[in-house]
């Protein structure tokens, strides 16, 4: 066999294949690994024509934002069934145009893992959405791997993937082959392919039923911190909920969450998790395991729903999504708003969250919308998400997630507690089904047929337009009491911008810009690693209930002990900050509370809306 690029002649297709009339065939050995580069081959289906583009991903779905995969692609060759090279041009970064196409047989090239072929915070890859190369764990999100040729994105994929013996390739794939050392999995397009994620790892995987959906967990922890049993004791209250919730029947029979747990780094800017429609990966960095397991719980509970939108239920952006060049469905606040909102909701209605955590969890994310454009109307940030209003983005899990409750409590009203959101969701999972799609344009209409004319205005005012969201009058037919603002003077340490330094193992002060006049007599500086408060130990477990006791039993006058870690010419030592407990003006925002007392109906559409 032949060795290109200077890798191992296992970085090839282990018999050179037939070509066919209607199928993508991929080979990708991890023993190509060197430097953080692999070495993908390809076979495309024949091709009738004189000149074929091949794609590489510029956007991907879930991500809305430019991810241009292209980049990390090097030494581009596309060869005849003699091994003879074809002319090609590089377009742009996304994009190679090849001549003579009907005799092409083979494109190769070398991918960089997007981990680490970044030059900088700005330049980074979504950590979920990105691509890890290494000897111990290989994390394929398949769109940062291989593309497509343009004129055939929907013919079918098989892809061989050769390994070590010692690694398990968890994915959501259909396998149809596998021994020690090689996977041959298929897919019914280039959608599929690129939607269902492989994570390559020493075996460390657990499964349980969710109604009738088999959900599989797979765990790559780097420091042993984490395994696949702890991260499903902490999620499967929470997908048991969203089954019942969902009512035991899910839009698909296997789910696969991918886990990669990664030493702290500092420099990573990417955490979180990706959807796809029948998985999702989570990358996390170590930490302490029970908080781990709290963060997964949380995202887990958002991520599963996805199940619901898009699987079940997208526009016609998302059903035919182009990678290169795609239009954005103006509805994100059905896709993440919705999916955000149910993911609390689920959990309250299941017994998972007390009624109080509710209500914080409501004021938190109004008070995180506060901090977005109120002018500019959802379905406008989605339609241009990739250019105009990318940073207005996350405003959809906050804004997005409360147009969602306000929905669902106008259905309540409206029917007097007869059905809601989740009514609205199941019809539509009914009339748009995974191998169909809506009309961007035409879902507010369709909604407002079927479900109420009245849907119109909220619609008009609070998706397409930006009017404040009518946060009083519904949630008071609910028995619960709201306030826009409240004026307060309280004692505390202002605003902190409060991180973790992995490495010392504690929490600092990023940010002093907000500090109180109480915490900038006492000196507390940007920088400053927090030791102690009042003589108890300040560590990332005990600093939220410390400083919640601090402002509930701390008053005007009384006497204030920080203890910090302060760097000076290089050395770091303890200084103790003291002062006096001063107070002052703090203005609240969007504060929620109980009606003492509720009359029957309010009680009813409570009862309907969140089982309590």
């Amino acid at each position: 066999m032949v060795c290109l690029f200077g890798f191992g002649a296992n970085a090839q297709f282990m018999e050179l294949p037939i070509q066919r009339a209607n199928e993508c065939q991929v080979f990708i050995s991890t023993h190509s690994y060197e430097e953080d580069r692999l070495l993908v081959e390809l076979i495309p289906a024949l091709i009738e024509r004189d000149t074929a583009y091949y794609i590489m991903p510029r956007v991907v779905p879930g991500t809305y934002d430019i991810s241009d995969f292209g980049r990390f692609v090097s030494g581009f060759v596309a060869t005849d069934s003699r091994g003879d090279t074809l002319p090609v041009q590089r377009m742009d970064t996304n994009k190679w145009r090849i001549a003579r196409a009907s005799e092409l047989y083979r494109i190769q090239y070398q991918i960089d893992d997007s981990f680490d072929a970044v030059d900088g915070p700005d330049d980074q890859i979504f950590r979920p959405g990105g691509t890890g190369f290494d000897p111990d764990a290989f994390l394929f999100n398949l769109f940062g791997m291989v593309g497509y040729i343009q004129s055939a994105k929907n013919v079918p994929y098989t892809l061989d993937v050769e390994k070590s013996a010692a690694l398990w390739g968890s994915t959501a794939l259909e396998r149809i082959a596998s021994s020690d050392t090689l996977d041959r999995f298929r897919a019914r397009s280039y959608f599929e392919l690129h939607d269902r994620p492989i994570l390559y790892a020493q075996p460390d995987t657990v499964s349980t039923m969710v109604g009738s959906t088999r959900v599989t967990v797979a765990v790559h922890s780097a420091g042993g911190t984490l395994t696949a049993s702890d991260a499903l004791a902490s999620s499967a209250p929470v997908l048991e909920a969203i089954g019942s919730y969902l009512g035991g029947t899910l839009p698909t029979d296997r789910y696969v969450i991918l886990i990669y747990a990664d030493l702290p780094d500092p420099s990573v800017m990417g955490y979180g998790a990706l959807e796809h429609q029948t998985s999702t990966v989570l990358y996390l960095p170590e930490f302490d395991p029970e908080l781990m397991g709290q963060e997964i719980r949380n995202i887990v509970a958002h991520e599963f729903l996805h199940i619901v939108t898009p699987l079940a239920i997208h526009a016609q952006q998302i059903n035919d999504f182009d990678f290169y060049s795609p239009s954005m469905s103006k509805h994100l606040w059905l896709y993440e708003g919705v999916t955000e909102y149910t993911s609390v909701l689920v959990q309250v209605r299941q017994g998972l969250m007390s009624f109080e955590e509710f209500i914080s969890e409501l004021e938190s994310k109004l008070r995180s919308a506060d901090n977005y454009d109120p002018y500019l109307p959802m379905t406008v940030m989605s339609e241009h998400v990739l250019d105009l209003f990318n940073e207005e983005y996350n405003s959809v899990y906050d804004k997005g997630a409360m147009i969602a409750m306000c929905l669902d409590l106008q259905l309540r009203v409206e029917s007097q507690g007869q059905h809601g959101l989740l009514d609205m969701m199941n019809d539509l999972g009914q009339h748009f089904g995974p191998d169909t799609f809506f009309v961007d344009n035409a879902l507010f209409g369709y909604l407002s047929e079927r479900w109420g004319s009245g849907l119109d205005e909220f619609f008009a005012r609070y998706v397409e337009g930006a009017a404040p969201l009518p946060l009083q009058g519904l949630l008071a037919q609910a028995g619960i009491l709201y306030e826009e603002a409240r004026a307060v003077d309280q004692v505390g340490f202002g605003e902190l911008g409060i991180s973790y330094d992995a490495e010392q193992e504690l929490l600092f002060l990023y940010d002093d810009e907000g500090l109180s006049p109480m915490a900038e007599d006492m000196g507390l500086m940007s920088g400053d690693r927090l030791l102690e408060l009042q003589g108890a130990e300040l560590t990332i477990e005990s600093a939220r209930d410390i400083f919640s006791s601090f402002y509930a039993d701390t008053r005007p006058g009384d006497k204030v002990e920080l203890v910090v870690l302060r760097e000076k010419k290089g050395k770091w030592k303890k200084k103790k900050l003291k002062g006096k407990a001063l107070s002052y003006p703090v203005t609240y925002r969007h504060i929620m509370g109980v009606d003492d007392a509720p009359h029957e109906q309010q009680m009813q559409l409570r009862r309907s809306w969140i089982n309590q």
